[in-house]
């Protein structure tokens, strides 16, 4: 007979930490493990979720009954959600409380009422047939694996063979996820997989509604298409026989906050248990997926038609004459092409890394940036709203003229967004027609010259453009970033760019001796991964390893290094007694240092198994206000 209850409360503040509650008779009926329930928490009444249940407590005497059950017609959460609730709280350091609640979007976490059960459904009764181009391709499976990796060599191609794929799996009478990186393309994803059936809808930008409706429905039907983000991969399907990863390179399948699991993990674990066919799609497969192939744990597959590759054109940067105490955005060679271009009316894009006008304020006297008031990034000035952006906390500040260090009475605005790149271009040419882009209007076709930054390659519709030439402003802003995925990411992005041109890809660097150009030029994304995997392999860097960030944080500086320094020392006793093949390095100031008023160190730990080792780590992360945060594998920023 149940009698106790323990529930996982997010309020926890330490790893399994449960409550036990006393189950009153008119709820032992209905209640699971799984359900949600209300509970007494001190003078509030909270949500918790059954992880167990036992016969005995030792605070059985003092024990509360639990308020209500909100789903007395059977749990939300089915065993494989409450079995990867228990993964995300092994894995990624968090409470069980924390793995239920991500598993759970957000309209059905906070409503303390019940969840409806009755489906409002739509769904027409004929699933569309499959056509001759799609069977050609579902022959060109490997019927020995489940994973594979599809590249997508024309850009867009990669939506008829998912739409293949889902209609077969659709006709098992099985279910199909397919998951994007951001809520603007699940719209472009309905359109691309019209399958004769309504596709469900899950992403945490969607109307609660919408959501509650959807997960209804995956929970109670079989043959279901859902759609949606990150948190789409909890879905309550019940027979997950496809999951579709769309760019699954993107950093915004890696949560950025605990836990901190990536997308990719909890695929490959549902894949593996329950022999669920899952596919990731890119125009350039990431690293992590190529290694997959490697291993011969996935199978790579092309689909699409490639362009015609264009003329890539390298200027070195180190060539032009720069004043003393100025930047050089358009070289000489880019003039000439600008100028070339207005003589024939063709229209070009300038690609910027990075936005606003100017990237960051300098101090001649005192030589020290400005920096944010929260956080100690160097903020960003914005000339359109004439106003100092923090590009950590987003915090926006005045325009100032006077250090906030020395008091001097003049500011250098240095470095170059893509204001500043628009502003140089009307002084070099006060006849050019120059838009910038963006994803909610439509440019006008009068125009010369476009500036755009990353958003261009967040546009579903990107390959529908096409330009006669692509100038890459500033590729080292890019490659020269702090990240050993840089390189990875930048090539991806400059392959994207060569397939929305016809004519030249010009791409500005101080350094053009990169061996990423010489791939460019090629299109070997083979060999450009296989090179990368090949320098990971000698540095010792994911795929190859593991990596996890411990973020120690304090409102004091003093504190922070002591508690860091304190986390060294337990950790680094655990690997020499244990003998665990990983390294752990000394604290580092994090970057940025300050960041919302705390102060941050970071140790970095490169292993492959943790051993006994987790032990240690788990104790100093999930203790209560330890203030340390665990990141494994980080995202790209």
């Amino acid at each position: 007979m149940k009698k106790i209850a323990e529930i996982a409360i997010p309020v926890s503040l330490a790893l399994d930490e449960t409550f036990d509650y006393r189950i009153p008779a008119r709820c032992r009926s209905s209640l699971a493990v799984g359900c949600r329930v209300r509970v007494p928490f001190g003078r509030r009444q909270l949500i918790g979720y059954v992880t167990a249940f036992k016969r005995t407590s030792p605070y059985e005497k003092k024990l509360k009954p639990l308020s209500e059950c909100l789903d007395p017609h059977g749990p939300l959460l089915n065993d494989r959600l409450i079995s990867l609730a228990h993964f995300l709280s092994r894995e990624y350091f968090c409470s069980l409380a924390q793995g239920f609640e991500t598993v759970l979007p957000r309209p059905l976490r906070i409503s303390m009422g019940h969840i409806a059960t009755t489906v409002s459904d739509d769904t027409p009764s004929s699933l569309d047939p499959l056509t001759q181009e799609e069977t050609a391709f579902l022959d060109r499976l490997d019927p020995r694996k489940n994973i594979y990796v599809l590249e997508d060599v024309s850009g867009n191609a990669r939506w008829k063979a998912y739409l293949a794929l889902v209609k077969s799996t659709l006709a098992q009478g099985k279910d199909a996820l397919v998951l994007v990186p951001d809520y603007a393309m699940i719209a472009h994803a309905r359109e691309q997989l019209k399958t004769g059936i309504t596709a469900c809808v899950i992403s945490s930008h969607e109307k609660p509604a919408v959501v509650r409706n959807s997960w209804t429905r995956a929970q109670q039907k079989t043959g279901v298409l859902v759609i949606g983000t990150r948190s789409a991969i909890f879905s309550p399907v019940r027979r997950p026989g496809l999951i579709i990863v769309d760019q699954e390179g993107h950093f915004a399948y890696r949560q950025q906050q605990v836990p901190n699991y990536h997308i990719r993990d909890i695929a490959l674990k549902i894949a593996q248990a329950e022999g669920t066919k899952l596919v990731f799609g890119a125009v350039v497969p990431s690293l992590e997926a190529f290694a997959l192939v490697e291993r011969q744990e996935a199978s790579l597959l092309s689909c699409g038609e490639p362009r015609t590759a264009p003329r890539t054109t390298v200027v070195d940067m180190q060539q032009e004459f720069v004043p003393k105490g100025h930047t050089k955005m358009v070289s000489k060679v880019l003039e000439f092409r600008v100028a070339e271009l207005l003589e024939k009316k063709e229209k070009m894009l300038f690609f910027v890394p990075q936005k606003g006008f100017s990237t960051f304020l300098y101090c001649p006297r005192c030589k020290k940036a400005v920096e944010c008031e929260r956080c100690s990034s160097p903020v960003a000035y914005y000339r359109t709203i004439k106003r100092l952006i923090c590009p950590a906390c987003h915090l926006e500040q005045e325009a100032r003229d006077i250090c906030p260090t020395c008091s001097a009475a003049y500011v250098r605005y240095s470095g170059f967004g893509i204001e500043k790149v628009e502003s140089e271009l009307h002084r070099l040419f006060p006849s050019v027609r120059v838009v910038q882009f963006s994803k909610t209007a439509e440019p006008s076709e009068s125009y010369d010259i476009m500036l755009a930054t990353q958003e261009i390659l967040e546009d579903p519709n990107v390959f529908r453009h096409c330009f006669d030439r692509i100038v890459v402003v500033s590729a080292d802003l890019m490659l020269g970033r702090p990240d050993f995925r840089a390189t990875e990411d930048a090539f991806r992005r400059f392959l994207t760019l060569s397939r929305i041109t016809t004519g030249e890809l010009i791409i500005q660097t101080k350094m053009p001796e990169h061996y990423v150009w010489g791939f460019l030029k090629t299109r070997d994304t083979a060999g450009f991964l296989e090179k990368e995997l090949e320098e990971r392999r000698e540095l010792n860097l994911p795929p190859v390893v593991r990596l996890g960030i411990l973020t120690i944080r304090a409102a004091a500086e003093p504190v922070a290094l002591s508690a860091a320094k304190r986390a060294f020392r337990i950790l680094k006793t655990s690997l020499k007694r244990h003998a665990t093949a990983a390294e752990i390095f000394e604290p580092q100031p994090a970057r940025p240092f300050k960041l919302r008023g705390s102060f941050r160190y970071q140790m970095l730990i490169k292993y492959k198994e943790l051993g006994e080792t987790e032990k240690a780590l788990r104790r100093i992360v999930c203790g209560r206000r330890s203030g340390v945060i665990a990141t494994f594998d980080p995202a790209r920023e």
